[in-house]
């Protein structure tokens, strides 16, 4: 789904992340010399015990957990079939 037309906050997050894309270089020489001062900093921090560091570099790695969605009531399902060529639909 596509945001409304006028929605600027693309924009604002493209701004954001440039100048993080910078500050890394200016901190470091370059972008991916940047990134990997950060990623050393993140995984010492994990390794002196500190949680959201842990948690940061497990949905990392393993990705982040998915959501339970729990449902109390009645769910009706509707199933529908196309056959191959035949432009038939059959609801089950």
């Amino acid at each position: 789904m596509a945001a409304p037309v006028g929605n600027r906050n693309a924009a604002r997050g493209a701004r954001w992340r440039e100048s993080i894309l910078r500050a890394l270089a200016r901190n470091a020489g370059n972008v991916d010399s940047g990134l990997d001062k950060a990623a050393d900093k993140l995984v010492a921090l994990a390794l002196e015990g500190d949680k959201w560091a842990i948690d940061h570099l497990a949905e990392r790695i393993d990705g982040k957990p998915t959501e339970l969605h729990e449902h109390d009531g009645k769910l009706e399902v509707v199933i529908r079939y196309q056959g191959k060529g035949d432009g038939q639909t059959d609801d089950r």
